[in-house]
């Protein structure tokens, strides 16, 4: 059975304190959406404790970029701190990815010619 999720979002002042204390994974994806449509306050910083935290996968970063992104074009910002191994390991892993996305489908996509 998986662990329940849980998150508390403490006000203090300009900032907005969000705490997970579970997996950040597909199984809170649901969770994690509904966290984040309720945090909808423009120009906050919000502050992300992630010491309760012990997993996360794709859906955890995910949420975590959207919600960064979320911030920003409101004019604030996102802190995160007290990162478990596991899950500073999946982010420092993202940062290091350099892909090239092409929103185009293969068919629209100019054809390299050999040299």
């Amino acid at each position: 059975m998986d662990p329940v999720f849980e998150m508390t979002v403490t006000p203090v002042g300009d900032t907005l304190l969000v705490a997970p204390a579970s997996d950040m994974d597909h199984s809170a994806d649901a969770d994690l959406q509904r966290v984040l449509h309720l945090l909808r306050d423009p120009g906050r910083t919000v502050g992300v404790d992630m010491s309760g935290v012990s997993f996360m996968d794709l859906t955890g970063l995910r949420f975590l970029v959207d919600l960064g992104h979320h911030c920003e074009d409101r004019g604030g910002t996102m802190l995160t701190y007290a990162w478990q191994r596991q899950p500073r390991r999946v982010v420092t892993t993202a940062a290091q990815l350099r892909l090239t996305v092409d929103p185009r489908p293969p068919s629209l996509r100019p054809v390299q010619q050999d040299s």
